[in-house]
């Protein structure tokens, strides 16, 4: 091996070091072309980005260390496509005098004579060019030269790789990172128990609704968790890190509830002894959610019309008006258009609260998902009380499905608590279930829960969280009872 020839080993080997050090970072192309320029003896070096048919010169610098002006009209594109679909190197001593090129417009306009081109293969994937040339010199790249330089090539890949796959990783870490600061952002549903088609439908809806700025009307029975939604809603939605103020508007005297809502100024009645805010200002720019708005006398429904039309409201006892941001989330466990129709709920308040309606489900119409809803109260019991986290058995859960439950979630919360602070044992029977007298409604498949219906039940209630041992010592049978039951469900 001749010096000169172990001289260009020596610095391309050197060269290929400091790249898998840097990671061949794109940015680095212009240091590695004047290396391989001086390395070379060339007279002008180019790297070519290949993505398809798209070809990009991602860098071009000349023998003096200067930057390359239009270099993609300085390569020849014939030689360039010869590489690209052989993905072989080539060398070429006098390109003018090449009967394969001599023709080729660009070698003569360019006055091409040596040419040396590589290709930056991974695998089968061409990622792009070296591509190295001289315009007054024949012969100034020997077979020599392209051996070393596809030597070369391959390390520049490996390096290149490595640093795609590293900025890869950093971007999924960013974009991980941008999810989970979104998610801390963004409240979720972790309060609002549900897995059910019909929860399903909701959660469905409340994405839907908290994105927008539109006045909300939720209607449900009491005890179905209506503030819990409205919650959510604000939680989810552009003014969650402002305020979120609840009022029950049927649990406060009709005397003191404009003074509650609107404020009031001193001196405006008996007791008014200071300005006090009230509760549209306490929540502006946030959320403002009024429980029981059936409950309104037709005086109050007025006052609020306005404020919901002008954005502004008038203190009792105050000459001034105050401009008010705030998105109102009403409720009732009534049928509102119904009292519109019999004249006690003013019809315009109720199309102006009622831009978006929501429905939530009495617990009747989602049975299937008072197995969670029991953990979940008996799993709050023992973190609240310190005591044995307790457990419903077979014939307890049973008979809770089975239940009205007139009260919803909250008769069904105060039963499953009362259940496990009373009880002695860690099992709690289907006798320490305090149930309301009332006459049962049928589950909405028209009849009693079938011993299968109601296994089924439970078994896709717990199945991704639970083992099937688990699953069946909550039911009260057998591990393989619960198996050649769910062999006849997939087989049906």
């Amino acid at each position: 091996m001749g010096d000169a020839l172990e001289s260009k080993m020596r610095k391309l080997l050197d060269l290929a070091g400091s790249l898998m050090v840097r990671r061949g970072h794109p940015e680095l192309f212009p240091a590695i072309l004047d290396s391989i320029v001086d390395i070379s003896s060339a007279e002008r070096g180019f790297i070519v980005a290949v993505d398809g048919e798209r070809h990009e010169v991602t860098a071009a610098r000349n023998i003096e260390g200067e930057d390359i002006r239009r270099a993609k009209e300085k390569i020849s594109r014939t030689i360039l496509d010869r590489i690209v679909a052989e993905k072989q190197p080539l060398v070429l001593v006098d390109a003018a005098g090449d009967e394969r090129f001599n023709a080729v417009e660009s070698v003569q306009s360019q006055q091409l004579r040596s040419i040396c081109a590589v290709p930056l293969l991974n695998g089968d994937r061409l990622l792009g060019v070296i591509y190295l040339d001289h315009r007054h010199r024949k012969g100034a790249f020997s077979d020599e030269d392209r051996q070393l330089f596809s030597a070369f090539a391959s390390h520049a890949v490996a390096a290149l790789e490595i640093g795609r796959l590293e900025r890869e990783v950093e971007r999924q870490g960013e974009e991980l990172e941008q999810s989970r600061r979104m998610l801390r952002e963004r409240s979720s549903y972790d309060n609002i128990v549900g897995r059910s088609s019909a929860m399903k439908e909701l959660f469905r809806i409340l994405d839907r609704v908290a994105a927008v700025p539109f006045p909300v009307l939720i209607q449900g029975e009491s005890g179905t968790g209506k503030e819990l939604v409205a919650r959510a809603i604000h939680g989810n939605g552009p003014r969650r890190d402002k305020p979120f103020v609840a009022a029950n508007c049927g649990a406060i005297p009709e005397n003191l509830l404009e003074s509650e809502l609107f404020g009031h100024v001193k001196g405006a009645f008996t007791g008014a002894d200071r300005n006090k805010r009230g509760l549209f200002e306490t929540a502006h720019t946030g959320s403002l959610f009024l429980d029981e708005i059936a409950s309104m006398s037709p005086g109050m429904q007025q006052k609020l019309l306005r404020v919901l039309q002008e954005g502004e409201l008038m203190p009792v006892g105050g000459r001034e008006t105050i401009k008010v941001d705030v998105r109102v989330i009403a409720a009732c466990n009534v049928d509102l258009l119904q009292l519109v129709e019999d004249g006690e709920f003013r019809e315009d308040l109720f199309y102006r609260l009622n831009v978006i309606p929501v429905r939530i489900p009495p617990l009747r119409e989602r049975r299937e998902d008072i197995p969670l809803l029991a953990d979940r109260f008996l799993d709050a019991t023992a973190k609240e009380t310190g005591m044995a986290r307790r457990r419903l058995s077979a014939g307890a859960l049973r008979k809770a499905m089975e239940h009205d439950w007139h009260g919803n979630v909250r008769e069904l919360e105060n039963v499953i608590r009362q259940a496990a602070v009373m009880g002695e044992s860690d099992v709690i029977d289907a006798d320490a279930l305090s149930l309301a007298r009332r006459r049962a409604e049928p589950p909405a498949n028209g009849g009693v829960l079938s011993i299968d219906e109601y296994v089924r039940t439970v078994y896709e209630t717990h199945r991704e969280t639970m083992e099937h041992k688990t699953i069946a010592q909550k039911l009260g049978i057998s591990r393989k009872a619960l198996w050649e039951r769910k062999k006849r469900w997939e087989g049906s």
